[in-house]
């Protein structure tokens, strides 16, 4: 979407720095600015038909979701994650948090009744994912809302979720809640 673009342009030198204590040579990670995109509608390609839907105020301000009606199929991308600490802490347009955008996604993507949902992050699963993840930005947003520090807000996430994996996750979360800059 023109959205993700523009995000990435405006945020990719800055999340490649943020990795740069990961990563033995930064050097040759760079940004890429897609020269396409793919609008929302409906596609059919080798006779699989895909509906592109256009997710506001998740986990990002904008992002892609990916249907196959015929399949009962949703792939969710970074909308859903499973049993992965998911990255909250972004903020939309106007300064505010995508805590409760999220959450009436996740809601409206349930009701649509998908057997079977590809996550951005984890193991492909059923539709119980959308609980675990409301649940999980409702927490976070009630930790971070009642004025947990970063500390708090680690621990008290890792006690509650002993399962979930990739504390990396959770430390962008940290850095977009706690130590933002940009």
């Amino acid at each position: 979407m023109k959205e993700t673009r523009k995000e990435i342009e405006e945020i990719g030198d800055y999340l490649i720095a943020f990795k740069k204590n990961q990563v033995e040579d930064i050097s040759r990670y760079h940004k890429v600015i897609p020269t396409g995109y793919i609008d929302p509608g409906e596609l059919v390609i080798d006779g699989l038909r895909y509906r592109m839907t256009k997710i506001i105020d998740s986990e990002m301000s904008y992002m892609l979701g990916i249907e196959l009606p015929d399949q009962n199929l949703f792939i969710a991308q970074d909308l859903v994650y499973n049993r992965v600490f998911p990255c909250v802490g972004e903020k939309n347009a106007a300064g505010d948090y995508l805590f409760d955008g999220w959450m009436k996604a996740l809601r409206e993507y349930k009701e649509k009744g998908f057997d079977l949902i590809l996550p951005g992050h984890g193991e492909p699963c059923g539709p119980g994912v959308f609980d675990r993840m409301i649940e999980f930005i409702l927490t976070a947003k009630d930790l971070f809302l009642s004025g947990a520090d970063d500390n708090q807000f680690r621990k008290r996430l890792k006690e509650k979720y002993p399962d979930y994996r990739d504390d990396e996750l959770l430390e962008i979360s940290i850095l977009y809640l706690y130590h933002r800059t940009w």
